[in-house]
């Protein structure tokens, strides 16, 4: 297993819809990458590297706190569910818990021993409000301990880490015609001072049985430089640097959460435990603007709960006389207690 950090020059901004980028679309940037780097004739090779057993993590944020990181994972799609207490005063703020979406790799871990199945329903019943963990800006959760403070400050609660502006833009028409009006959506990843300690976001993502290539090693590089998202020509979603690390993981089997948005084969329907989906479908360019649309498909997203892992699979359509590739294949980590 490979971790690849992105670090983003500071206060950089990206054209995306959301501060998580799917694995679908991360396999298209390597992709075009890789034909860029070392041609189309070499895609094969590609190819071969997933028969293999390459696997791709959608692109997740990471909190870097002066020199400390702290990685963050989609919210498993599990309910909290207490015991009911003598207080009706002491019931958590559900608001609250319903808007939190990261949770830091030690939180987590934490996490899988308050895992159990309940009336037929997964469920866990770690008390996210105790003393012992944190929320930062009401969606990044994780433990006191890795905040590496003694006394958090309070203000941490209300700080927010990335925000999402709206801009009004005119669209280029496909085929002529009159420009229309659009709003597009950025991320900007601020870097915030407080108690002396600067906060800042980065990106990463994983790799599974990555090939020992030094080709693999380039195309890394180069992605580093194209960049990701709209307007990189005027110098947003591009990052100064990678690096590359082996987490300490052990990919157990039993109950999975997913890492990457998948495609399920059918008869992997029924190890899904919960989940939430998306729609993928829209227009394709091949260089420039086509009247071609791919088929509608439904992918599982990241956070989804597994009874154990999946496998995924990869579409293939032959599109006005080509063949287009949508990544569907699955990654996951391991829920169980261990």
């Amino acid at each position: 297993m490979h971790r690849i950090k992105l670090y983003p020059p500071r206060n950089n901004a990206f054209v995306l819809p959301d501060i998580q980028v799917s694995s679908a679309t991360l396999f298209g940037a390597l992709t075009n990458n890789y034909v860029l780097l070392h041609g189309a004739e070499r895609f094969p090779e590609l190819l071969q590297y997933i028969h293999e057993g390459l696997r791709l993590s959608c692109i997740f944020p990471a909190l870097q706190i002066a020199e400390k990181e702290i990685f963050f994972l989609p919210k498993p799609f599990i309910a909290y569910q207490a015991d009911r207490p003598e207080n009706e005063d002491e019931y958590p703020d559900k608001k609250a818990l319903k808007k939190l979406r990261w949770f830091s790799e030690g939180l987590l871990k934490r996490l899988r021993t308050h895992i159990k199945e309940k009336d037929g329903r997964i469920v866990h019943t770690l008390n996210l409000e105790d003393e012992s963990n944190l929320i930062i800006g009401g969606q990044f959760a994780l433990t006191a301990s890795e905040i590496g403070m003694e006394k958090p400050p309070a203000r941490l609660k209300e700080l927010n880490l990335f925000s999402k502006n709206v801009l009004p833009r005119a669209g280029v028409p496909r085929f002529g015609g009159a420009a229309e009006p659009f709003h597009q959506r950025e991320i900007s990843l601020p870097c915030r001072i407080i108690n002396g300690k600067s906060f800042r976001l980065f990106f990463y993502y994983l790799e599974k049985n990555t090939p020992d290539s030094t080709k693999w090693q380039a195309v890394r590089e180069l992605f580093a430089e194209e960049g990701i998202g709209g307007l990189r020509s005027l110098g947003k979603g591009y990052f100064e640097k990678t690096e590359v690390e082996e987490p300490e993981w052990h990919l157990a089997t039993g109950r999975q959460m997913l890492l990457s948005d998948t495609i399920p084969q059918k008869q992997e329907l029924s190890s899904i435990l919960s989940y939430d989906f998306r729609r993928d479908d829209g227009f394709i360019t091949f260089g420039q603007a086509t009247e071609y649309k791919k088929s509608a498909l439904y992918l599982i997203k990241a956070g989804a709960v597994l009874k154990d892992r999946i496998n995924g699979r990869m579409v293939e359509e032959k599109i006005g006389g080509r063949t287009l590739y949508r990544y569907g294949l699955a990654m996951s980590c391991s829920l169980n207690g261990v």
